[in-house]
């Protein structure tokens, strides 16, 4: 029986461990999505071909100010953020230095990618307009270049030769894809087109939605506006494209979904395996106690309580092995995080599902050794040995 109720330990152990990856891959998805902003819809230029005949749409602040106009906004475009995206830039403070992804970006950046500054303030319009050296650092770049966030507020660091004032510490976020949130350093988008970069051109735009709703709508105006504004004839491709992160985050959840349910067979056909060595201990058990049976009926047991008796018994091995299960898998769930690193989320629902199905393996594995108890001769039982 202990070695039975074992099998099943490991089955909902591994049943618990698998799910949790598979809920964490999605918490993940839904996050790094998260980071990247709520209803956004970037909208980058696309490479032109060799011959020259399809070039890529440049953008400018002009553009982002048509984008944002009254034409978009009643197709439901709420905000637009211009970024000028300068990568692998030294910034220093004394003898302290860092690589880090310079972002020039309007002040409804932070409202838009949920980023709330940890110490300080994000920069206002006003010293947009003006074209002040003011900055706001990532977590990690804060920890690089100061002893602690909090001592950057006030300060100055250098970038490319000028010295900006850091105005705010941004809130941790941690890395989403390729880039780390944490090592990125944001300025006023017309100081970092003068200033540092000396072009009109923007990196990309990002488009705050009204909702998932309106992306179709938006693409339309967004499209109409722009070939209008550059006159790019009928002939010629847009030279941009609209990235919806909703259908990103659908299928990074698509995808970890399918994780998650492999996973789960993987370790459902492990119970399975637990919920065999019950049939054969039950089997067993059945053989060893055939005079006991065949005692019981001839002092009147009908079929239904010698069957339910044996029921109970597979029962009860499922739902310990089970319950001791549940145990096992939280301490692996939390080793399996400590150890590797990788996200993991017990879910309410994978403890029911995983109890349930321990309980249905040991009562169908017990079934048939309880039906073949019950169908044991009074007469012919008592006489085994």
């Amino acid at each position: 029986s202990s070695l039975a109720t074992l099998g099943a330990v490991v089955g909902t152990a591994s049943l618990i461990t698998m799910m949790a990856v598979g809920a964490g891959a999605r918490a993940q998805a839904r996050e790094r999505i998260e980071k990247l902003g709520s209803n956004l819809l970037p909208l980058l230029p696309e490479r032109g071909d060799e011959t020259g005949r399809e070039a890529a749409l440049q953008l400018d602040l002009e553009d982002a100010a048509a984008v944002a106009g009254s034409d978009a906004a009643a197709a439901g475009v709420r905000g637009v953020n211009p970024v000028l995206s300068l990568a692998s830039i030294t910034v220093s403070h004394g003898p302290a230095s860092a690589s880090a992804r310079v972002l020039g970006a309007s002040p409804r950046h932070a409202a838009m990618h949920n980023s709330p500054t940890a110490f300080g303030r994000f920069f206002s319009a006003e010293e947009d307009e003006r074209l002040e050296k003011v900055c706001v650092l990532g977590a990690g770049a804060a920890r690089t270049l100061f002893t602690a966030p909090a001592a950057a507020i006030g300060n100055t660091v250098k970038i490319r030769g000028l010295h900006f004032e850091v105005l705010g510490v941004l809130s941790g976020a941690g890395a989403s894809g390729a880039s780390d949130l944490d090592q990125q350093v944001l300025v006023p988008v017309r100081t970092a087109l003068k200033r540092l970069a000396n072009r009109r051109t923007l990196s990309y735009l990002e488009i705050e939605t009204s909702g998932p709703e309106s992306e179709e709508a938006i693409g339309k105006a967004v499209t109409r506006i722009l070939r209008t504004r550059h006159a790019i004839p009928e002939f010629r491709s847009n030279g941009f494209k609209l990235r919806s992160l909703l259908k990103i985050q659908e299928a990074l959840t698509g995808v970890a979904r399918t994780l998650s349910i492999l996973l789960g067979v993987v370790s459902a056909t492990s119970l399975l395996v637990g919920g065999i060595g019950i049939m054969n201990i039950m089997l067993v058990s059945v053989r060893e106690r055939t005079r006991e049976i065949g005692l019981r009926k001839a002092m009147g047991a009908r079929k239904r309580d010698v069957l339910s008796q044996f029921l109970v018994e597979a029962a009860a091995i499922g739902v310990a092995g089970g319950a001791v299960g549940i145990l096992v898998g939280f301490v692996t769930v939390r080793v399996c995080a400590a150890l590797t690193g990788w996200p993991v989320l017990v879910e309410g629902g994978s403890l029911l599902w995983a109890a349930g199905f321990s309980l249905l393996i040991g009562v169908l594995s017990g079934f048939w050794p309880a039906y073949h108890a019950s169908e044991l001769e009074p007469a012919r039982a008592l006489r085994f040995e």
